[in-house]
C-alpha cells in the first residue's frame, strides 16, 4: 500500500507539500509526491529519502490514502475526491492554511467528501467563526455538525496541549511531548509532518489513538524551519524514553 501526497503547482507552489510526502515515507510508507519540489535540492532529498515524484494525479493501484492540503487547490482536490478511482481510498484533507473568506467557502465544500479532517487551532476558528482558539473538547464539538460521512473524523492540532479526534459519538485526546526542539518550529511544518505521519498511520493500519501519539512525538522533534522531519526509528525512540505531558 502507498501514499499520494497532493503538492501544490504553480507560481510559488514549489515545495509546499515536501515535508508531508517526508513525513510519510520516513515513517514507513510506501510514499508518491504529486507537486512542485523546490529545485533541484528539494527534488534530490525527496528521491534520496525514497519519495516517487508524479507530474500527474493519477490514482497508482497500490495506493491506498489520499492527503491534501487547500494549497493544492480546491478544485484540483474536489476532481480527485469525488473520482471513482478514489471511492475505496482513504481520503485525508488538511483544512489549511486558510487565508480568506473565499478559502473558508471553497474548503468546506470538500469536508463532505473526506474520511478525515485535520485542523491547526487557528484553521478550526476561522471555520467555525469562533471568537478564539478552541482549548477544550465544549469548544471542538460543533465540527460534528460537518461529520456527514461513517466514521469520519476530524482532528485539531492543539501545540501544547497535543492533539483531539473526534467522531460523530465519541472523541479522544492524545497528550503533546515537550521537548526543547518543539519550541522552535513553525505552524506549517508541525502541520505538515503531523499530516504525514498520521497519514503513513492510516496506510499501515495503525490505529488513531497511536497514530495521534506518533504525530505528536514526531512533531516534538521539530527544531524549526532548517530541521527536516524526524525518522521512525527516532520516534520510536523519543516514545521510548519520554512521559506523555
Amino acid at each position: 500500500m502507498s501514499v499520494l501526497v497532493l503538492g501544490a503547482r504553480g507560481d510559488g507552489a514549489a515545495g509546499e507539500g515536501a515535508e508531508t510526502a517526508l513525513a510519510s515515507v520516513r515513517f514507513g510508507s510506501a510514499t508518491l509526491f504529486a507537486g512542485e519540489a523546490a529545485g533541484e535540492g528539494c527534488a534530490g532529498a525527496l528521491a534520496a529519502a525514497g519519495v516517487a515524484l508524479t507530474s500527474t494525479d493519477e490514482i497508482q493501484t497500490d495506493v491506498r490514502v489520499v492527503l491534501a492540503s487547500l494549497d493544492s487547490g480546491t478544485d484540483r482536490i474536489a476532481a480527485l475526491f469525488a473520482s471513482p478511482e478514489a471511492a475505496a481510498l482513504r481520503k485525508i484533507l488538511y483544512a489549511g492554511p486558510v487565508i480568506s473568506e473565499a478559502d473558508r467557502a471553497d474548503a468546506v465544500a470538500l469536508f463532505a467528501l473526506s474520511d478525515m479532517l485535520i485542523f491547526t487551532q487557528s484553521d478550526f476558528a476561522t471555520f467555525f467563526e469562533l471568537e478564539r482558539a478552541p482549548c477544550s473538547i465544549e469548544d471542538m464539538l460543533v465540527v460534528r455538525k460537518v461529520l456527514t460521512r461513517p466514521n469520519q473524523a476530524a482532528v485539531v492540532m492543539l501545540e501544547a496541549q497535543g492533539a483531539i479526534a473526534i467522531w460523530a459519538e465519541r472523541w479522544m485526546q492524545s497528550a503533546a511531548f515537550a521537548t526543547a526542539a518543539s519550541e522552535g518550529a513553525s505552524e506549517a511544518l508541525s502541520a505538515e509532518c503531523f499530516c504525514g505521519v498520521v497519514a503513513a498511520c492510516v496506510d499501515q493500519g495503525i490505529g488513531p489513538e497511536a497514530a495521534l501519539r506518533f504525530a505528536n512525538a514526531a512533531i516534538s522533534m521539530l527544531a524549526g524551519e532548517g530541521q527536516s522531519v524526524p525518522e521512525r526509528t527516532a520516534i520510536e525512540a523519543l516514545l521510548g524514553d519520554l512521559p506523555v505531558g
